[in-house]
């Protein structure tokens, strides 16, 4: 009887181990256009000076201007790139048989996060940390055309990051990663997930320009 209600209590705890509900996905984003050029009735040396303004207005670091090939470029600061960015989302989760399913979400562009869930050929739970650093470089090129200037914002999106995986009694495993893309060449793929520019970014430089233009032929 005693060697019957143990083989019993063995195939429970079994059962268990082996019922854990486990998650761990990947949710990308939705494709997206950005549009990214526009014209304005202003000459070639005139948008390139508001343009300047522009990113001095926003504490933005000049990186270089050509003012004979029309070109200015400037880096920007960001403490999260989500603003401006969609990498889509991960969420995982972990529970046992007669406990509910622990579930949590984080932007997968996302400064820094960690998820939890069960590494089924371990069968152990195991925990996923990312810290994400972002770069982002924006080059526009003015051109003159007839009847004003075309202005054409190109963003340069750079994510570095670092995944670590960690679980009890098993090697800490860490992979660097790399997702570069521009407002003409996205998506970026990289680090397992799959990233669009929102547009915010190039959105804001054209309108500045616009605005201020308008605000100019008002005061001329």
């Amino acid at each position: 009887m005693k060697l019957f209600l143990f083989t019993i209590y063995i195939l429970l705890i079994g059962l268990s181990a082996c019922s854990h509900k486990t998650m761990n996905s990947y949710n990308p984003p939705q494709p997206r256009q950005v549009a990214s050029g526009i014209i304005v009735q202003a000459d070639q040396a005139k948008v390139l000076s508001m343009i300047r303004n522009y990113a001095q207005s926003r504490f933005y670091v000049l990186d270089e201007t050509r003012a004979d090939k029309g070109l200015l470029s400037f880096s920007v600061g960001v403490s999260d790139i989500a603003q401006y960015v969609d990498c889509g989302s991960r969420t995982a989760g972990y529970g046992g048989r007669f406990s509910s399913l622990k579930t949590s979400t984080s932007q997968a562009a996302a400064e820094r996060y960690s998820l939890k869930y069960i590494d089924m050929e371990a069968n152990k739970v195991v925990t996923e940390a990312v810290e994400n650093g972002y770069n982002i470089k924006v080059g526009i090129i003015c051109t003159p055309v007839e009847g004003g200037t075309l202005v054409d914002v190109n963003a340069q999106y750079t994510i570095t990051g670092r995944k670590t995986i960690r679980a009890r009694f098993k090697r800490t495993i860490a992979t660097d990663y790399e997702v570069a893309f521009n407002s003409k060449t996205q998506p970026g793929v990289g680090g397992g997930m799959t990233c669009y520019s929102v547009g915010i970014l190039e959105k804001d430089v054209l309108d500045w320009i616009m605005l201020h233009i308008k605000g100019a032929e008002a005061n001329s």
